[in-house]
């Protein structure tokens, strides 16, 4: 599997060496040219920044570089939710049938192996509505 899985994002180590990294749009990257740009002119004219403001970017930059980090964490953490409720919702329906299945041939074995299976597939389907109530709960939240 390579690191990049498109249905759950990074995995594992690879996700570390992903963190922080955004792909800049050709807005930032001009952004960031002209940025530099000025740095160097102003430099070679020999004229000072203003160091408050100076301060005040690099502030910016920092909770912006924040912002951005939090906003993809959450996004991935937003897919790696809902494919579990995906997960969970498909075992609950195969949970389901496996008691169904039971239940029929425990009703057509009349000796204590056809009660035994229909006890057991009590125990699949309540435990599958179950299963599937509290995904209904999540979901709605």
């Amino acid at each position: 599997m390579s690191d990049w899985d498109t249905q759950r994002g990074y995995s594992g180590a690879a996700f570390d060496q992903h963190v922080g990294r955004t792909e800049q749009s050709p807005f930032q990257k001009v952004k960031e040219q002209f940025w530099t740009a000025k740095q160097v002119v102003l430099q070679k004219l020999g004229k000072k920044e203003d160091d408050h403001l100076v301060a005040s970017d690099a502030e910016l930059d920092a909770k912006l570089e924040l912002f951005n980090s939090i906003k993809f964490s959450s996004g991935s953490l937003m897919r790696i939710a809902n494919r579990y409720q995906k997960v969970m919702h498909e075992i609950s329906k195969e949970e389901y049938a496996m008691g169904q299945f039971l239940k029929r041939h425990g009703e057509q074995d009349p000796s204590r192996a056809g009660a035994m299976l229909q006890n057991t597939a009590k125990a699949f389907v309540i435990s599958a509505q179950k299963r599937y109530g509290r995904l209904q709960v999540i979901i709605t939240k």
